[in-house]
């Protein structure tokens, strides 16, 4: 399977994806809407407190 049908998949099938999300990254909480999913960065979020990030899933769990 090819990368690009890969993340497609990840795409479909993430339950995160357009929902708001509380997850803890190094330590530290972050609350957003996760506005997608990158195959090297993880999650992109729309931080609550302004701007949008993205985090590795290597340093971060969802605790919401």
């Amino acid at each position: 399977m090819s990368p690009e049908k890969v993340t497609d998949r990840w795409r479909e099938l993430s339950i995160q994806l357009g929902h708001r999300v509380a997850l803890v990254f190094n330590g530290k909480k972050f609350t957003g809407h996760c506005i997608g999913v990158d195959p090297e960065e993880g999650l992109i979020l729309r931080l609550d407190t302004s701007g949008i990030r993205m985090f590795d899933a290597a340093h971060t769990h969802i605790v919401k």
